[in-house]
């Protein structure tokens, strides 16, 4: 098997991890595909069904919710059966023993389509991995568990992007055994996503795996598709979320030179210096702050309040989840929007490198300054901009084998 870019040769008979093929059908290596394309999630909203209606609609994802949840709890339950159980003789962490589950999972959720039992296996299967260390060697952590509605997944050959006669955004699916062709929010405000739609459409992208999940909603918001329902004497509102993951194409490269030197400060979210150590870019965000302060002291007077005479009735909890929700929406923004400043300044000066600094994080408590590292380097990576992590932690010059807990 050759690549049909840069001609590598692999005696695999299926594709190796990292390996695709394009729309002619040739095969092309891990490299060669990242240069071609880059890797993105786009989220819109359902507005309804074209072919059925919200209630026969509403039947279907119920079920494929109810199956994915069932499964999802299921298979991990079984991945940590079939684990090891740490003894005081054992000095590592062995190897995981991963049973074949495509049959058991057949017989607990026999609704959901093959394609999505074997997507949701392997997220499962994805999800253990990452947790097994510190749930059987360290003990640290509980078996992941999974609510009701867990998001549903559907394989890249089971969907497809459609473009409707009037230009609208439709995605063709199968739920529960039956094609269904959903129609997705439009507007100005959901350009990006559509004009990623729109080329998976024309050909220029390539699908991978959709996922349909519920997110909370206002009941206040009029929005097709909004539905209600009694949690605990309250009524939540939820709304249909379409999340399609797409190999969207690069840019063209530019003429890129430099090294712009980003990094927080105790007085600014971020600040930019050149070569020269002078700032030619600055980000104050002084209203992170004044959020930050007014949701804490907030928190704080409602759990004074919460007394013992209050704690029969759940007065408080639905304000304070709203606030929470809120506040996390907030800080959501203000790291997409600092990310997307910051390269874009580095790309309108064509800068090739940009090597980041967070080691200082006191001009905000509580601020998820990960997420924000991991925003920029991902639209650095877009824009073709090389990121550099100045303070990326060392790797230990010991193994995990070697690191013993008494």
């Amino acid at each position: 098997m050759d690549c049909a870019d840069c001609h590598k040769t692999t005696q695999a008979k299926r594709l190796p991890p990292g390996w695709h093929r394009d729309h002619a059908g040739q095969a092309v290596c891990a490299k060669c595909w990242n240069a071609r394309y880059i890797l993105r999630a786009v989220t819109i909203p359902v507005v309804g069904p074209v072919d059925g209606t919200w209630e026969e609609l509403r039947k279907a994802l119920k079920t494929c919710f109810s199956g994915a949840t069932r499964l999802s709890n299921w298979a991990v339950t079984e991945l940590a059966k079939a684990d090891v159980v740490r003894t005081p003789d054992m000095d590592a962490l062995p190897k995981p023993n991963i049973p074949y589950l495509y049959p058991g999972a057949r017989e607990i959720a026999p609704e959901v389509d093959s394609g999505s039992v074997v997507a949701i296996l392997h997220a499962v299967q994805g999800r253990w991995m990452r947790r097994r260390y510190n749930v059987v060697w360290l003990g640290k952590e509980s078996l992941p568990n999974y609510r009701y509605p867990t998001p549903y997944p559907v394989r890249s050959q089971d969907w497809r992007a459609i473009q409707g006669n009037d230009g609208e955004a439709l995605v063709g699916v199968r739920l529960a055994g039956r094609r269904w062709t959903l129609r997705l929010r439009g507007g100005q405000q959901f350009r990006r996503q559509l004009q990623s739609h729109r080329l998976l459409c024309q050909g220029a992208a390539v699908a991978a795996e959709l996922s349909l999940y519920e997110q909370r909603a206002n009941g206040g918001d009029h929005r097709n598709g909004t539905q209600g329902r009694d949690s605990g004497g309250q009524r939540k509102y939820s709304r249909l979320m379409c999340k399609m993951v797409l190999w969207l194409p690069r840019s063209p490269q530019r003429d890129l030179s430099g090294t712009l030197y980003a990094r927080t400060d105790t007085d600014s979210l971020l600040i930019a210096l050149n070569a020269k150590e002078e700032r030619v870019w600055i980000h104050h965000a002084d209203h992170l702050r004044r959020w930050t302060a007014e949701h804490t002291r907030r928190l704080n007077r409602w759990s004074d309040d919460q007394k013992a005479e209050q704690r029969p009735t759940a007065s408080y909890q639905s304000r304070r989840e709203a606030t929470v929700r809120k506040y996390r929406r907030r800080l959501d923004s203000v790291c997409h929007e600092a990310a997307a400043q910051l390269v874009s300044y580095a790309r309108r000066r064509r800068f090739a490198v940009l090597r980041y600094d967070d080691s200082e994080q006191a001009y905000c408590c509580r601020f998820p300054w990960e997420k924000l590292r991991r925003l920029i380097a991902e639209k650095a990576d877009a824009a073709g901009i090389e990121f550099e992590w100045s303070n990326a932690p060392k790797k230990a010059a010991t193994s995990r084998k070697d690191a013993k807990e008494d």
